[in-house]
């Protein structure tokens, strides 16, 4: 499937999650504000993921009435260093879900979904 064809689909429509990537030197300064914009407009937390230098925070969006785009231009009005794209990440770390996803057709283990992310920025 390919996401860029479908950023203006209403989210509710597809099986694809929304995971907000935040560099953790600046989960503090963004992850509160951030996160609200994405409840305020009925995305449902999920789970948080870790790497070493990022926290992964994945969003459901099956009662989400915005496309993609809609999302991302509403969310660069408040905070222009945002970055959206699509992305893929590994099936096991929503395993313990009820999050109902496209398994990315190359690489079954993997599951395609946009991402936001809050690149590092000195704090």
């Amino acid at each position: 499937m390919d996401l860029v064809e479908l950023r203006d689909k209403k989210l509710r429509t597809i099986k694809t999650p929304i995971i907000l990537s935040i560099n953790k030197k600046n989960v503090e300064k963004y992850y509160e504000t951030v996160s609200s914009q994405l409840l305020e407009n009925n995305f449902l937390f999920i789970k948080k993921s870790e790497t070493k230098f990022w926290d992964h925070f994945i969003f459901d969006q099956k009662k989400v009435d915005l496309t993609f785009n809609e999302l991302k231009k509403k969310l660069k009005k408040n905070f222009s260093n945002l970055e959206f794209q699509e992305n893929a990440w590994y099936l096991e770390w929503i395993e313990d879900t009820d999050l109902e996803v496209y398994p990315n057709e190359e690489n079954e283990e993997v599951f395609d979904c946009y991402e936001i992310k809050v690149s590092f920025e000195p704090v």
